[in-house]
């Protein structure tokens, strides 16, 4: 079956991954901007709360990079990660 094949390679949580990029991004965004109202209301400033979204969304886009980036090299090579698990 052709539809198997593709489903091994990609594993059962292949679906999770791909819902944790849209979370990557929510929680780390959201994350930043509390962070930042915390900081405006303490300092009686209004920069602080953008420049923690800014940070947050900075800090999500790399961490769904890195995800994809490694789910990428697993995809092209998937006998070579495993061998080299067993090494350590």
């Amino acid at each position: 079956m052709a539809g198997e094949g593709r489903g091994s390679r990609q594993g059962p949580l292949f679906p999770a991954g791909v819902l944790s990029l849209g979370l990557y991004l929510l929680v780390s965004s959201l994350g930043g901007l509390y962070l930042g109202t915390l900081l405006d209301r303490s300092r009686g400033a209004c920069f602080f709360a953008p420049a923690g979204l800014i940070a947050g969304l900075f800090l999500g886009f790399h961490r769904a990079y890195i995800f994809i980036r490694s789910a990428i090299r697993k995809g092209k090579d998937p006998d070579s990660r495993r061998q080299g698990d067993d090494d350590r």
